[in-house]
């Protein structure tokens, strides 16, 4: 009922933000390092510049991924009766597309050109703005979150002892894990 109205295009949703957000994030933060900072010791603000430049440009990429993923979980939810998300899809592009191009049955996805799903990013703008607000934070918290506490311990170790790193071995992947966490609580309470 009421309670998976929408499940579908959510889960799809948030497939695209999760899988894209974090690897285009690591992909660009990587690549930015590597292109303005090679060999060089770029200091901790330099890291945080390139960790933000990162962070903004994946967000932009992956809500252009998303966008039509967001509108048609957006119009759905507000649907009374529940319908599969392609008949969301179906009904919306009927609805934006020009007059008598398809009639109220007729309407095959496997039938349409390109350009007949470009209304589906209309909704690009308002989902990069909302992602942009929320992202950036997350990905900055996480970071500050993940190096304080990897310093901290690495700090409290003995001598030859090998070094935590965020994301390797299973305290990494502890670390990692609490300070995602909290960073997800951060970027919301930033957002909203």
């Amino acid at each position: 009922g009421a309670i998976f109205q929408s499940a579908d295009i959510t889960f799809l949703a948030s497939l695209v933000f999760g899988s894209l957000g974090f690897g285009a994030t690591e992909l660009f933060r990587r690549s930015f390092t590597m292109a303005f900072f090679l060999g060089e010791d770029s200091g901790e603000f330099s890291t945080e510049i390139v960790l933000l430049l990162a962070a903004t440009v994946a967000t932009v990429l992956t809500s252009a991924a998303a966008a039509p993923f967001e509108l048609l979980r957006v119009r759905s939810m507000g649907l009374v009766e529940p319908k599969p998300w392609t008949d969301v899809m179906k009904d919306f592009l009927r609805e934006k597309a020009p007059a008598k191009k398809f009639s109220a049955s007729e309407l095959e996805l496997k039938d349409l050109q390109i350009q007949d799903y470009k209304p589906l990013w209309q909704g690009f703008g308002p989902t990069a703005s909302r992602e942009l607000a929320f992202a950036i934070p997350k990905f900055l918290a996480f970071d500050v979150i993940a190096k304080s506490i990897t310093g901290f311990i690495n700090s409290q170790m003995g001598p030859g002892a090998l070094p935590i790193q965020v994301g390797v071995g299973g305290e990494g992947l502890a670390i990692s894990a609490f300070s995602g966490a909290i960073a997800g609580i951060a970027g919301a309470v930033v957002s909203h």
